[in-house]
């Protein structure tokens, strides 16, 4: 790590216009990405940073004691020094804030796929067991992503269980009755269980 850094370093030091080196920004990213992909803290990275600065502080001292440097550029690459773990810093929080919400996306998105699994039982049958809390979104998601699925079952029934909803309110109660149109319009019948007495207060469910 700190290798990496001297180079960083180099390069910022005889760059003039005091820009950081693109190099820097990608490695900070890649700190960033490797953390979210073992499911780290950002804490973790953030933390290292304290001490990094104590040892190229204690570094630049040692230099400068050993090439005589001047305090007016002693202070002036420890500001740089600085400049860069900063800079870092900043594209690493950055970095790591975004990866964390794309990973967060596939995370939904694959357990959204394992919570609709349409499972055949026999020729033209096949069962959806629904689980858990029912919001628009995964009424949504069930609309545009499972029945294009279950269309190209060639089922002629398909059993929908609701005994595993734990909620359901009534604009996605009307939601499930869209879909039950969409799928009797594919020639598919529709066969409700497992309503509760609870969710039958709402039954614009699949009719």
């Amino acid at each position: 790590m700190y290798n990496n850094l001297f180079q960083f370093l180099g390069k910022l030091i005889n760059n003039e216009e005091e820009k950081a080196p693109a190099e820097l920004f990608q490695w900070s990213r890649l700190n960033a990405a490797g953390q979210v992909g073992e499911n780290g803290r950002i804490s973790e990275i953030v933390k290292r940073y304290a001490p990094t600065r104590e040892v190229f502080a204690d570094l630049v001292m040692d230099l400068s004691e050993q090439f005589n440097l001047s305090i007016k550029d002693t202070v002036s690459l420890l500001k740089r020094i600085n400049q860069m773990l900063d800079i870092s810093l900043d594209e690493t929080v950055q970095a790591y804030e975004h990866y964390a919400e794309l990973y967060k996306e596939q995370m939904r998105k694959e357990v959204e796929d394992l919570s609709f699994p349409v499972v055949p039982i026999m020729e033209g049958i096949a069962i959806l067991p629904l689980i858990g809390k029912i919001d628009h979104n995964r009424a949504d998601f069930l609309l545009n992503k499972v029945v294009p699925k279950i269309s190209q079952l060639q089922l002629n029934y398909l059993i929908a269980d609701f005994s595993g909803i734990s909620h359901l309110d009534e604009v996605t109660a009307r939601n499930f009755h869209e879909i039950g149109n969409v799928l009797r319009l594919l020639g598919i019948h529709i066969i409700t269980t497992g309503i509760s007495p609870k969710l039958a207060l709402t039954t614009f469910i699949v009719e």
